[in-house]
């Protein structure tokens, strides 16, 4: 995930933007999946586990263990008050660290788009969860189909610089997830396109809730066109707020007995 580096590096400001969304569609996501309390889950790609919390908070498991490469993203999950009940730990998901059937449950949450052998990965999902357990995902899918920052996206745009060079466009279908789950022996494979809803009070409440870190290459007066075009493009409800919805494609399904 090396291409990510300067996408991520900033815990603080990851947490605060895209975790609100990740809390927001992982609540969808849980929903969907309807599990039971009292499992053994493995949250892959965690980041600064706001959605490892979602689930600590939710469905009571019996353990809950959660990985991510970046340093930066596990030292600030380990700062959250869960933390002593979640095992948090920097961790590669092509080479998982963990005894075979551990987990009754493993996730990826807006991550598999990332891994750059998601073969792979699927193979140690399959090996570390038993016979019979849960493996499943969502993506955003690709920009302009529903993403949640494409009216941040079509602000740069307006703008003309170049936008930062975002991986895993091809793993941001149904159709692909579908492929990449039945050919790792998944059973029982679902899908569902989930309907998120954002809303914010005001403009300075949406500013302020997106992930800016990656633009911070552009000038103040690229960011003031990007505001005020902002400004005057976002949808807003019959209140006011700024107000829209977002969809992700979400897959599941069971490792074969």
């Amino acid at each position: 995930m090396a291409d990510q580096k300067n996408i991520f590096t900033d815990a603080a400001d990851y947490d605060r933007s895209m975790g609100r969304m990740s809390r927001i569609a992982g609540e969808k996501f849980l929903d969907w999946l309807s599990m039971p309390e009292g499992l053994r889950w493995l949250d892959i790609g965690c980041g600064t586990g706001s959605f490892t919390e979602l689930v600590f908070d939710r469905l009571s498991p019996a353990s809950i263990a959660a990985i991510d490469p970046s340093e930066h993203q596990i030292a600030f999950a380990r700062t959250k008050p869960v933390a002593d009940r979640i095992g948090f730990r920097q961790g590669d998901a092509m080479s998982l660290e963990f005894d075979d059937n551990e987990f009754d449950v493993a996730v990826m949450a807006l991550v598999i788009q990332y891994i750059p052998d998601p073969e792979k990965a699927m193979g140690e999902i399959v090996r570390v969860v038993r016979p019979g357990g849960t493996v499943a995902a969502y993506v955003w899918p690709a920009h302009g189909n529903g993403h949640p920052s494409e009216y941040l996206r079509s602000a740069v745009r307006s703008v003309g610089p170049s936008e930062t060079n975002r991986p895993g466009a091809g793993m941001r279908t149904t159709e692909a997830m579908k492929a990449l789950f039945a050919a790792s022996g998944i059973t029982e494979i679902e899908t569902r396109s989930l309907e998120i809803p954002f809303r914010f009070e005001n403009f300075e409440k949406y500013w302020a809730g997106q992930h800016l870190d990656q633009y911070r290459h552009l000038g103040a007066s690229e960011i003031a066109q990007m505001q005020e075009y902002l400004s005057t493009h976002l949808p807003r409800d019959a209140e006011g707020r700024i107000s829209y919805t977002a969809r992700a494609n979400a897959i599941r399904g069971r490792v074969a007995d």
